[in-house]
């Protein structure tokens, strides 16, 4: 969590830390109190300093001078063209755009990389397994460009050749479909800024990053050494986010930090600086990251604030709770509209599980261990690439009710597993079925590259598709008001010294009150949302 409050006039409150001048002609370097400065080289890439304890090292902040920023974004922007070559597949000549297209095709399956500079090949999926998914969903990426190129047209938005489109026509069913099988690889940017209504951000924060860069240029707190350790993480293996290794005239080979990387830094420190409540927590690295193949860094950075403030809040606070809430949330799903799943995948003797009670939203479930990275990092890692990128397309469009529904797609893709795992003999060690189920619900969804496949079954083949943004917003308020008032009423158990038994009372009288102030039945969540799923289970016998 940040040190760094702010001001009521909008000035960054430094607290304890102080400014230090660092010797040379560039900005003053923030550094807490404690820590002992030793001087410092004003040619130095990094700045490394001692605390007052022997034999610890405090971690390494790089600094920045605005010389290297101007190098970074200049080769920044280099790369990021370099990367939307790479995803272009429109021509207006035919016969060009089919040349362009084979040849596309083509250096995709001679290389060991997908057009966004990952690794086709790992642990889960083969590189043949890769290729041959490659070869046809190739071909369907070039017919959807087409249809969203007169789709445009006839919105009066034509679209000028290698261009990408800013503004895009409004929303509609029609659009929604569009959106659900993909937007073009190379107007992703654009049309996430767009539908996330990014543009608005940057209107009333006119000039914001721009000092925010300048706030951060040489601040040392606990968050930029976080952010420092977690730097390099930021998919290694992605050709963009390497280190870049440069010959010299005297044969001497050198290493300079990747562009993506540097500007990744800015957009972190800068975020933790502007949202001081989050600071900096792991799974950000990514998602910025992520952002960063498809905008610049200004806009990245207001991507950032949008995702931690409508789509995804309170994930990323100090506290974590976010997280909980929205496992709660999933959690209620699965029981509500995946049962035999749920059955599955929970003990049943457990009477956190039992018919007419809601206690697991208190005390989450081993299982929730499995999917805290879904809401955290929004699929990146869990997903491959294709498939995440594609469940983005449909988040900022849709909002987060698409990152439910396609939890629930992946439970319900899996359910044939997790058969084979509860149908063994119940004599078998359950610890070590329980091991099976979590490594089942870990890796699963890594292999889900047939992401058509996918959309088809959460939008076209499930019960969960007419998931609303307000019952889900309901369902979260639920669960933040039930978890709420267990913690109160654990807070009062400490105080006044309750036995088990009474608090279980105290409990059970504040479920009961909470069903007869918001109309719930059997304390399931959204009255409304059981009417539809008795009426699906109808026209389904």
């Amino acid at each position: 969590m940040s040190n760094v409050k702010a001001l009521g006039n909008g000035t960054p409150n430094l607290g304890i830390d102080t400014l230090v001048d660092s010797g040379s002609t560039e900005p003053f370097t923030l550094i807490s109190n404690d820590i002992s400065i030793p001087p410092t080289d004003s040619s130095s890439s990094t700045l490394g300093y001692t605390n007052g304890k022997r034999g610890r090292r405090n971690p390494i902040t790089r600094k920045e001078s605005y010389a290297s920023l101007k190098k970074s974004r200049t080769s920044l922007e280099l790369i990021r063209n370099k990367i939307g070559e790479s995803m272009a597949t429109r021509s207006d000549d035919k016969i060009h755009l089919k040349r362009i297209n084979r040849t596309t095709k083509n250096s995709i399956l001679h290389s060991g990389r997908d057009r966004y500079g990952f690794k086709k090949a790992n642990n889960h999926i083969s590189e043949g397994e890769y290729d041959n998914w490659w070869v046809s969903y190739s071909q369907y990426l070039i017919k959807r460009k087409k249809k969203w190129e007169k789709m445009m047209a006839k919105n009066g938005l034509p679209t000028a050749n290698n261009v990408a489109p800013t503004r895009f026509p409004p929303r509609s069913e029609s659009l929604r479909k569009f959106v659900r099988k993909g937007i073009p690889a190379e107007w992703r940017g654009n049309a996430w800024f767009y539908f996330a209504r990014g543009s608005e951000k940057l209107r009333e924060n006119k000039d914001v990053y721009d000092r925010l860069v300048d706030q951060t240029m040489d601040i040392i707190n606990e968050n930029t050494e976080a952010i420092e350790k977690d730097l390099h993480r930021t998919f290694p293996e992605n050709i963009h986010f390497k280190n870049i290794r440069i010959q010299q005239a005297n044969g001497e080979v050198i290493e300079e930090e990747s562009p993506l990387l540097q500007t990744l830094r800015r957009v972190l420190k800068c975020f933790s600086l502007y949202r001081p409540s989050i600071g900096y927590c792991q799974s950000l690295n990514f998602i910025a990251g992520l952002l960063l193949i498809y905008m610049d860094e200004e806009r990245a950075f207001w991507m950032l604030v949008i995702i931690s403030e409508r789509y995804l809040p309170g994930i990323h606070d100090f506290n974590l709770e976010g997280v909980n809430v929205h496992q709660g949330v999933l959690l209620l799903c699965l029981r509500q509209y995946l049962p035999d799943v749920w059955g599955m995948i929970v003990d049943k003797n457990d009477v956190r599980y039992q018919e007419g009670t809601n206690a697991f939203l208190y005390d989450l479930p081993a299982l929730s261990f499995c999917t805290t990275s879904w809401f955290m990092s929004i699929f990146i890692g869990v997903l491959p690439t294709e498939t995440t990128l594609r469940v983005w397309d449909c988040l900022f469009y849709e909002d987060s009710k698409t990152i439910f529904q396609i939890a629930l797609t992946i439970f319900k893709m899996m359910e044939p597993e997790l058969h084979r795992i509860a149908d063994r003999d119940t004599n078998e060690d359950e610890e070590f079925l329980s091991s099976e189920l979590f490594q089942v619900i870990q890796n699963f969804p890594k292999k889900l590259l047939d992401v058509n496949r996918m959309m088809e079954e959460c939008f076209r083949f499930s019960n969960f598709s007419k998931l609303t943004q307000d019952e889900v917003v309901k369902c979260k308020q639920y669960v933040i008001e039930s978890r709420s008032r267990y913690h109160n009423l654990i807070k009062k158990r400490s105080a006044i010294g309750l036995k088990e038994s009474d608090r279980k009372e105290l409990i059970k009288s504040s479920e009961t009150l909470e069903n007869k102030k918001i109309g719930l039945k059997a304390l399931n969540w959204n009255g409304k949302l059981n009417h539809r799923m008795r009426r699906l289970r109808h026209k389904l016998r």
